[in-house]
């Protein structure tokens, strides 16, 4: 089992970036830290795509089309984003999780956030001509959806009977 101060790392990472995150420990605040973590990874896709807009405004008729690739791909994953863990009804509603689960849930949160902030940064950079951006930041939005991925996965094994009873 880890220690609270483990949890409190992650925790402590999340409520300085995410207003309102409070962690996933007990039942009434999970929800709530839940939709601000997405929130905050949507707002980030949200300035990516801006960026991406302002790139293509500035580029020529033959980039458009892959422009708007990535642009439909950034909307693909933010609904993905919007809509994490919605399903997931027995994670929302166990009573509380050991410390050991909870610093799992915050540290996935946390890489899922890391990973949005770069690739809102990764839009904002010079490099917006090469085409090798456009694989990067192609990159980057599969890693976010792999991340995703694991974050629900997380979830499952963590309502799977691994929540503490009170």
């Amino acid at each position: 089992m880890t220690t609270p101060q483990n949890s409190l790392f992650w925790l402590d990472q999340l409520s300085a970036s995410v207003p309102g995150y409070s962690g996933y420990r007990t039942r009434e605040s999970r929800r709530k830290a839940d939709e601000h973590l997405r929130k905050a990874i949507a707002a980030q896709l949200d300035v990516a795509a801006d960026n991406i807009l302002r790139v293509r405004e500035r580029m020529g008729e033959r980039d458009t089309p892959a422009l708007d690739r990535v642009l439909c791909h950034i909307d693909r994953v933010k609904a993905r984003v919007m809509a994490a863990s919605a399903g997931v009804h027995s994670f929302f509603e166990a009573r509380a999780f050991r410390d050991s689960k909870a610093d799992a849930l915050h540290a996935i949160d946390h890489a899922m956030l890391e990973v949005a902030n770069d690739f809102a940064a990764l839009t904002t950079s010079g490099k917006s001509t090469a085409h090798d951006w456009l694989v990067h930041i192609e990159r980057e939005l599969i890693d976010l959806e792999q991340k995703l991925d694991a974050r629900a996965q997380v979830h499952l094994l963590a309502a799977q009977g691994e929540a503490t009873k009170d």
